[in-house]
């Protein structure tokens, strides 16, 4: 990738439905301070997922500076393989439940402080992960932790960790382990009853549960949890020290990393990719170094 062309350009891409419909504020916001500093700015309303892939593989192959997603983890991991290997930087005004990815990729949370990044031409480029030709930011996962994700994503009425508590802990009362294979670059390194195994680029998912907390977005790596079969009321430990990232270390954990993994179950589970289904396993999962440009 080449230094960043056209930085006095940027694209707003709302998630109508991100925020509750709250987020076309703080769009206005960003929008009013990188004009008034002679940045030029396109906002755009999608009518769907595609729609939204659709203009940003448009600005994209203009040669647009910035691509601004206003959503949620989703929202974000909906456009990443298009924006990824580009000479493009993608930022986000965070309008989601979790907000892991912004969250994991140290992007800038305030609308000021994300109008100043993009002024000053502030940009890192980081990893991203690949799960069956599915980019994603922050972590994949199958077991116990994509059920309860997938859960939370159908419709708590919380968000963030409350909303993953909530649903981990109705979730608990009758789960069962899965009988789950796990290969990490050509050697198996696990096989047996699994509660969850996550792959991880970020630390963080379900709204700042910490389950992978030495995961770092430049290492070229992925860090793997594996977490054995347990009774309920031990799952109901981890679950705590899983939310503070203390876990390492725990008997019926296992921390390893890698550049390639693959999951194998005997049934099918679903599998969930920065708090999104993106199908059942087996799964193919592989790092993409240093791909992605993201404000900070």
């Amino acid at each position: 990738m080449s230094p960043l062309s056209c930085v006095d350009r940027t694209i707003i891409i709302s998630n109508r439905l991100a925020g509750k419909g709250k987020d076309w504020r703080a769009i206005e916001r960003l929008r009013d301070l990188l004009l008034d500093r002679g940045v030029s700015v396109e906002t755009h309303v999608p009518e769907s997922a595609e729609n939204a892939r659709e203009i940003t593989r448009v600005a994209v192959s203009s040669g647009i500076g910035y691509v601004v997603i206003s959503g949620g983890d989703g929202s974000l991991q909906n456009i990443l393989d298009v924006v990824a290997g580009t000479d493009s930087a993608l930022a986000a005004l965070p309008a989601g439940r979790g907000n892991d990815f912004v969250r994991g990729l140290s992007m800038p949370r305030s609308i000021d402080g994300l109008a100043l990044s993009i002024l000053n031409r502030q940009f890192r480029t980081v990893d991203v992960g690949c799960v069956n030709n599915t980019f994603f930011g922050t972590i994949v996962s199958c077991g116990l932790d994509a059920e309860v994700g997938r859960l939370t994503a159908g419709g708590s009425a919380f968000g963030g960790m409350v909303g993953y508590l909530i649903q981990a802990l109705k979730s608990i009362r009758s789960f069962e382990a899965y009988p789950v294979k796990v290969e990490v670059d050509g050697r198996v390194v696990a096989d047996g009853e699994m509660t969850l195994v996550a792959c991880a680029n970020t630390p963080t998912y379900g709204g700042g549960f910490r389950v992978a907390p030495g995961a770092s977005p430049t290492d070229g790596k992925l860090d793997i949890c594996i977490v054995c079969r347990v009774s309920r009321i031990k799952a109901l430990s981890l679950l705590h020290l899983m939310a503070i990232g203390q876990h390492p270390g725990h008997p019926e954990v296992t921390f390893l990393s890698g550049q390639e993994i693959r999951i194998e179950t005997a049934e099918p589970l679903i599998a969930l990719a920065d708090g999104e289904v993106i199908g059942q396993t087996p799964l193919e999962i592989s790092v993409k170094r240093r791909s992605l440009r993201v404000v900070y």
